[in-house]
């Protein structure tokens, strides 16, 4: 995998509406390539008015941030947390970086801008994500962040071609009381 320096003009933000049509795209298009995704490439939908409701419903129960250069977006951190008062404490976490992007530290500042802000939040106890077991580069990326493995849930992913890989939990408890 191609990998380049930290670019020195992106920029870490919140998502906006005019963010949608692009973050669809960029959605689209990593999740068309990754086999760590959740989606397959047969499932994927380019929806931009989907991503402008995620983008909406997120500003006012959790967090979209996004990374640019200014014309491109090239990576993007979702946070979402339950209405249910008994979980209401933690979500669940997801970010994704393009190809072209990736190991240049631009997850690692997603993540980052991110956790500054969660541990800021007093409502916020915990943060949850679940892993493919054969992406240790993500695995070590949040272990490096702090977050623990929890749990492993056995044959949890199965591929066109018949195979399996086990899914990770991993947390990273915020305010320790």
């Amino acid at each position: 995998m191609h990998s380049q320096s930290l670019p020195t003009s992106f920029n870490i933000r919140s998502a906006t509406e005019e963010d949608a049509s692009p973050l669809a795209a960029l959605r689209a298009s990593i999740i068309s390539e990754s086999p760590f995704l959740l989606e397959t490439a047969s499932e994927v939908k380019n929806d931009p008015e989907l991503m402008k409701r995620q983008i909406q419903r997120l500003s006012d129960n959790g967090y979209f941030l996004v990374a640019d250069l200014g014309s491109q977006l090239i990576g993007m951190l979702t946070f979402g947390r339950s209405e249910f008062l008994k979980i209401k404490h933690r979500g669940g976490l997801m970010t994704i970086v393009h190809k072209g992007y990736r190991r240049s530290g631009i997850g690692r500042s997603l993540l980052n801008a991110f956790l500054e802000a969660a541990r800021k939040d007093p409502t916020l106890e915990r943060l949850d994500i679940s892993v493919m077991s054969e992406n240790t580069s993500a695995i070590r990326l949040y272990e490096g962040l702090g977050f623990n493995v929890e749990g492993r849930r056995t044959r949890a992913y199965k591929f066109p071609d018949g195979s399996h890989q086990d899914e990770i939990y991993m947390g990273l408890l915020l305010h320790r009381r």
